[in-house]
């Protein structure tokens, strides 16, 4: 099960993140287990995580197993400007980074 994390700090950020929790009637307590997306950074680019609010949209493909987790409020500076276009991390089936969509990075 995957679990979107919208309001979760990393380090001193309110990025977002998303857990990943195990459907066992076999584990106790807590079966769950953060991905830290959160920490993901672009190189070159000046950004802006905080509040980014990774996790509030999830969307899984069946066929390879693997999801998108996006982050709506993540914004990059250019020049004396941020623009908020939005991040997307893909995560393969076996819960690891994969790679970066910005929809309407320029």
């Amino acid at each position: 099960l995957l679990v979107g994390a919208p309001y979760e700090m990393t380090g001193t950020y309110q990025t977002g993140d998303v857990y990943k929790c195990a459907l066992s009637k076999r584990t106790n307590g807590n079966n769950c287990s953060k991905l830290n997306l959160g920490k993901i950074s672009l190189t070159n680019v000046s950004e802006r995580k905080d509040r980014m609010r990774l996790g509030m949209t999830l969307v899984s493909n069946p066929k390879d197993s693997s999801f998108v987790a996006c982050g709506p409020l993540w914004s990059y500076e250019c020049g004396s400007s941020y623009y908020s276009t939005g991040i997307c991390s893909k995560v393969n089936a076996s819960f690891k980074f994969s790679r970066t969509i910005i929809p309407a990075f320029q």
